[in-house]
């Protein structure tokens, strides 16, 4: 796009601002603000931009267009309709369904409930992600401290070995629980990112109930204490 000519009397309308991309100045007729070799413009409510061919992309030649939908939804498009929506009003891809910050923790040398999410109303349709922040202080001695995972009230993830030695280890616990298909049962799976020490091979215990009302944390240690800092449980979305 060529230079504005816009002029009132004898001056030009347009105003440099200090060097950003190349030259950067502004139309004050039009709006039309000048980087370099390509122009941007500022309407009410959407901005356009030109571009060439030799994008990183490589688009279409023509003006690229940024605006907002009714539905809030950021997107931006080409000449060629070629549309790209950034969440808000359509569905999200990940959903916060419920948390617990409020920390627990427990000496207890048998499984004890920690952290519970509850008032939880997530269907089968719903793949499920858990993300559970864990710590562990010992004292010096060494000690066994290990997590499992109860939904419903009903344990589904067996006691897994969290953090073993003297070291206090704080790290993440997540689980992944997959969509409930017909015939077969609903599976869990997780995994243990620990300071100096992994955990994989999470499997089921338990068949995962249908619909999920509550998720609860449970822990025990063999020494020192365990603690539950955080649970966050999202939803994926299906399509």
């Amino acid at each position: 796009m060529k230079e504005c000519t816009h002029k009132i009397g004898w001056f030009s309308t347009r105003f440099t601002y200090p060097p950003i991309i190349g030259k950067m100045s502004t139309c004050w007729r039009c709006g039309h603000t000048k980087a370099g070799s390509n122009t941007v413009t500022f309407s009410a409510n959407h901005i356009d931009m030109t571009h060439d061919d030799g994008g990183i992309a490589n688009p279409s030649a023509g003006a690229v267009r940024i605006f907002s939908t009714a539905t809030d939804n950021l997107t931006i498009s080409n000449t060629d309709n070629d549309d790209h929506t950034f969440g808000g009003g359509g569905a999200a891809v990940l959903t916060v369904e419920g948390s617990q910050r409020t920390e627990a923790s427990t000496t207890s040398t048998s499984a004890a409930d920690l952290s519970i999410v509850g008032s939880l109303s997530i269907a089968g349709t719903k793949p499920i992600v858990i993300q559970h922040l864990g710590r562990g202080a010992k004292g010096g001695s060494a000690a066994n401290q290990d997590f499992g995972l109860e939904l419903n009230g009903t344990l589904v993830m067996g006691i897994r070995r969290f953090s073993y030695g003297t070291n206090d280890n704080s790290g993440l616990v997540y689980y992944f629980v997959g969509q409930r298909q017909t015939n077969y049962v609903r599976a869990i799976g997780g995994n243990m990112l620990v300071q100096g020490y992994n955990n994989y091979g999470a499997a089921a215990d338990n068949d995962v109930p249908a619909t999920v009302t509550s998720v609860t944390v449970t822990g025990l240690t063999s020494a020192g204490t365990l603690y539950s800092d955080e649970v966050f449980v999202h939803t994926l979305a299906t399509s």
